[in-house]
């Protein structure tokens, strides 16, 4: 009988382990912003963008940033046809309202992304 009732009691305290993880875990705002160059697959113009990106990384408030190019795939449902794609990380909406009215980003904005891109989406979240 206790070889099926230590399981169970096992498995019973799994949902507690993995509510106590979260308690105390603040949300945050999640910025993704995904881009498409005018010279689309232009190696250089992608290490440009990313240069930029790491430049960014200096901006207060900005939590993380993760960025990279696209990766290729088969499967109808990826999207492959961008070049560049950033993922960054906030505390909330005020944090990222400064970030993207910093005179670093806006310059970057001015000075790189529009002259080199024909198309940017940007998603922004909140991660609970």
């Amino acid at each position: 009988m206790f070889r099926i009732l230590l399981p169970l009691l096992g498995l019973c305290m799994l949902p507690a382990c993995s509510i106590s993880i979260q308690v105390g875990k603040s949300p945050q705002l999640k910025h993704v912003v995904v881009a498409w160059l005018k010279d689309h697959g232009n190696a250089s113009q992608r290490r440009q963008l990313l240069d930029t990106g790491e430049k960014l990384k200096t901006i207060p408030g900005l939590r993380s940033l993760s960025m990279g190019e696209c990766l290729p795939s088969p499967r109808p449902i990826v999207d492959s046809t961008y070049d560049v794609a950033f993922i960054m990380t906030f505390r909330n909406a005020a944090a990222m309202q400064k970030y993207l009215t910093h005179p670093l980003h806006e310059q970057a904005v001015r000075e790189v992304l529009k002259p080199l891109t024909k198309k940017i989406l940007i998603y922004d979240f909140v991660e609970p």
